[in-house]
C-alpha cells in the first residue's frame, strides 16, 4: 500500500492521516486546534483544509470553547457551519 504523505496548507493547517481518518493542526490566538476532518479521502481532507486556512486568514475564526468548522456542501447560513465539541 502507498504512504500517504501530509497536507500542508500556505504553512497555515498542516493535514496528517491517524489510522484511517484525516486529521488537521492549526493555531489561533486561543492555541493550538487539533480537529478530525471526517472524512478517508485526501482530497476531500486537502479542500476541507483550505477551508479552514481560509477562515484563518480571513481572521473570522470563533476559537474555543465552541469552534466552528464549515461544513462542506451546505448551502444556507443556519447549517454552513457545525460546531466541534470536546469529549
Amino acid at each position: 500500500m502507498k504512504e500517504a504523505t501530509a497536507i500542508d496548507i500556505e504553512g497555515l493547517v498542516k493535514g496528517y492521516l491517524r489510522g484511517t481518518a484525516w486529521h488537521c493542526t492549526f493555531y489561533t490566538p486561543a492555541g493550538r486546534q487539533r480537529l478530525k476532518l471526517g472524512t478517508k479521502n485526501k482530497r476531500q481532507a486537502e479542500r476541507r483544509a483550505r477551508e479552514i486556512a481560509d477562515l484563518i486568514q480571513k481572521e473570522d475564526w470563533e476559537g474555543p470553547p465552541t469552534r466552528r468548522v464549515p461544513y462542506p456542501g451546505t448551502r444556507t447560513p443556519a447549517t454552513s457551519v457545525r460546531t466541534v465539541t470536546r469529549i
